[in-house]
C-alpha cells in the first residue's frame, strides 16, 4: 500500500491520483504529499494506451475506407458502394458506418 492506504497500480489508486492531478493542472491548490514516480509513470503509461488505442481505431478506419474505394473502382460504376461520402476523416467514417451500418448492410446484401 502507498502512504494513502491504496494499492498501486489498481484502477482506485490511478482514478486517486489521476484525480489530484487534475485538480493541480487546473489551478486548485492540491496536497500531493505521498505521490511517487510511479504514479508519474502509470499515469504517462495510461495516456499512451488510451492514445494508441485512438490511434489504432483511426488507422483501421482508413485500411477499411481504402479498401472499400479499391472495391468501388474495381467495380467501375462509379457509384460510391456503400454510400460513404468522400472526404471524411476516419473518426467521421466511423461515425457513419456506426450510424448508417444497417441501411449500408441491407444496400450491399
Amino acid at each position: 500500500m502507498d502512504s494513502q492506504g491504496l494499492i498501486p497500480n489498481t484502477p482506485e489508486w490511478l482514478d486517486f491520483w489521476g484525480d489530484k492531478l487534475d485538480k493541480l493542472i487546473a489551478g486548485e491548490d492540491v496536497d500531493l504529499s505521498g505521490i511517487t514516480l510511479a504514479v508519474t509513470d502509470a499515469i504517462i503509461a495510461a495516456g499512451e494506451r488510451e492514445e494508441a488505442a485512438a490511434n489504432g481505431r483511426a488507422t483501421a478506419m482508413k485500411i477499411i475506407e481504402s479498401r472499400l474505394r479499391k472495391l468501388e473502382d474495381q467495380l467501375g460504376t462509379g457509384d460510391s458502394l456503400l454510400g460513404i461520402p468522400e472526404g471524411l476523416n476516419a473518426g467521421h467514417t466511423e461515425r457513419f458506418l456506426r450510424e448508417n451500418g444497417a441501411a449500408l448492410e441491407a444496400h450491399t446484401a
